[in-house]
C-alpha cells in the first residue's frame, strides 16, 4: 500500500508497529453479511523475510473458508441469543413451561414447573433417577403426555399436533390443564423439541382475583365472588364453598353491582368475562 521507506518514517509505524516488532504485513479483506467486513493479517518482524507471492497465494486459498466459518459463527451466536431470550421469556411466565426432546427428556423447566415437581402436584420432572423425564403422578397421564411430546417434537409447528390434556392431582384439587405443541425453529431450536405449558385453574383464579381487585377496588371477599361468578359458580354454590350465609353473598353481590356499574347478575358476569379476556391478552 505504501513504500517501505514511507512506512518506516511514519508515526503509525514508529509509535505502534515498531513497538511490537511488526514490519512485514500480509492482509486480506472480504465482505460478508452486507456491510460487514472480515480482515485477516499476518505479521513478521523487521529481521524476517518479506512475504512473497507464495504466501499470498496460500492466503487467497484459505481466506474464503475463513469468511464462511465466521459467517457460521455469527449465525450460531445469533441463534444462541434468540434461544436465551426465548428461555428467559418462558422463565417469567406464570404458567408452567417445559421444553422436552422427542424422548420426553426435560431440557428446560421454568420456576412454575419446578414448583409442581417439588409439590408432586400432577406434573413430575424427575420420573427417572438418571435424567429428568416429563411425567405425571398418574401413569396413564404420563403415557399420554409422552406420546404427545414424541409426536409434537417431530412435527412442523404449523401442523395440528400435540394436544390438550387434563392432568389429575389430589382429590380436593382441580386437574391441571396441559397443552403440548411443537417448538418453533424460529426460536433458535437446532433439534426437534416440544413445548409443554401447564396451567393451574386455582392460579388463574388467584391472578384474576388480584387483577379485578386492583381494577375495581374490591375487597378480597368481593374479588373471590367475582372470580367464582366468572367461571360459572352460582351464588348458592359459592356460599357453600366459602361457608358463609346467602345474605352475606347477597351483600357482596350488591357491592359488585355498584363498583362495576351493573344492575343484573348476567350483566355483571358479561363484564367480568370481558375483563378476563382483556387480562389474558395483556399477559
Amino acid at each position: 500500500l505504501v513504500a517501505e521507506r514511507d512506512l518506516v518514517a511514519s508515526r503509525f509505524y514508529n509509535e505502534l508497529l515498531a513497538q511490537v516488532d511488526i514490519h512485514h504485513l500480509l492482509a486480506e479483506v472480504g465482505n460478508f453479511d452486507g456491510d460487514r467486513v472480515c480482515v485477516i493479517g499476518l505479521h513478521r518482524p523487521r529481521n524476517a523475510a518479506a512475504f512473497g507471492s507464495a504466501e499470498l497465494a496460500k492466503l487467497n486459498t484459505i481466506f474464503p473458508h475463513i469468511v464462511r466459518a465466521e459467517r457460521v459463527r455469527r449465525r450460531l451466536e445469533a441463534a444462541n441469543r434468540i434461544a436465551q431470550l426465548g428461555l428467559a421469556a418462558l422463565e417469567q411466565l406464570e404458567v408452567a413451561a417445559i421444553v422436552c426432546d422427542a424422548k420426553s427428556r426435560v431440557l428446560f423447566a421454568n420456576q412454575a414447573a419446578r414448583a409442581f415437581d417439588r409439590a408432586a402436584s400432577g406434573i413430575r420432572l424427575s420420573a427417572s433417577p438418571r435424567e429428568p423425564l416429563l411425567g405425571a403422578t398418574h401413569r396413564e397421564t404420563t403415557q399420554a403426555l409422552r406420546r404427545a411430546v414424541a409426536t409434537a417434537a417431530q412435527a412442523d409447528p404449523g401442523l395440528d399436533c400435540g394436544g390438550t390434556f387434563r392432568v389429575p392431582r389430589g382429590q380436593d384439587e382441580p386437574p391441571l390443564l396441559a397443552v403440548v405443541a411443537p417448538l418453533s425453529p424460529r426460536l433458535g431450536v437446532a433439534e426437534p423439541l416440544a413445548l409443554v405449558l401447564v396451567n393451574d385453574p386455582l392460579s388463574v383464579d388467584r391472578r384474576f382475583e388480584w387483577r379485578v381487585r386492583q381494577a375495581f377496588h374490591l375487597t378480597p371477599a368481593e374479588a373471590r365472588l367475582a372470580a367464582a361468578l366468572a367461571r360459572g359458580v352460582s351464588r348458592g354454590e359459592f356460599a357453600a364453598q366459602q361457608d358463609v350465609k346467602p345474605s352475606t353473598v347477597k351483600s357482596q353481590l350488591d357491592n359488585l353491582f355498584m363498583k362495576l356499574d351493573c344492575r343484573r347478575e348476567t350483566e355483571l358476569v358479561r363484564v367480568l368475562l370481558s375483563v378476563s379476556r382483556l387480562f389474558d391478552r395483556q399477559g
